[in-house]
């Protein structure tokens, strides 16, 4: 089994540590990071939510699949950020007011950063208002930063 399947099952699994480590040693063999994602860890999580969907699992599991795959996500971090801006956009997510669960929100947020979005994540319980305001702020700034990097 290769270390990119090795991780997928980890994530599968929900063993945190277990993702951590794999990646980490995925990251020692000279993997690319892009590829620890797109062929480690994203099959596990994808795994994951169509036996979610199936009515296979239930929410404790795909919870601890999804603190694995953060896990793994943070140990390379640093290494697709230093690949340069590769982010394709901003998100910005919450939990509507008056729903304080913020599973769903989560998963959601990590794979849109898994996919390349700089997402701002503006917490649960949210108002129409709060995200507006993040809106109109992270689309003035993103089209600033934009209009710099052509003016620059």
């Amino acid at each position: 089994m290769s270390i990119l399947n090795e991780i997928s099952e980890l994530v599968i699994k929900g063993d945190i540590a277990g993702t951590k480590a794999k990646v980490a040693a995925a990251v020692e063999a000279k993997e690319d990071a892009q590829v620890i994602l797109n062929q480690g860890l994203m099959p596990g999580i994808n795994e994951i939510g169509e036996r979610f969907g199936r009515g296979e699992i239930f929410v404790p599991n795909v919870l601890l699949s999804a603190k694995a795959m953060n896990a793994g996500v943070e140990v390379i971090q640093p290494l697709l950020a230093a690949g340069g801006d590769t982010t394709i956009g901003t998100a910005v997510v919450a939990t509507v007011k008056g729903d304080l669960h913020d599973i769903g929100k989560n998963l959601v947020a990590l794979m849109m950063k898994s996919a390349n979005l700089k997402v701002i994540d503006l917490g649960a319980n949210v108002g129409a208002e709060k995200f507006i305001e993040a809106i109109k702020e992270y689309q003035l700034r993103d089209n600033t930063d934009k209009k710099e990097d052509k003016e620059g």
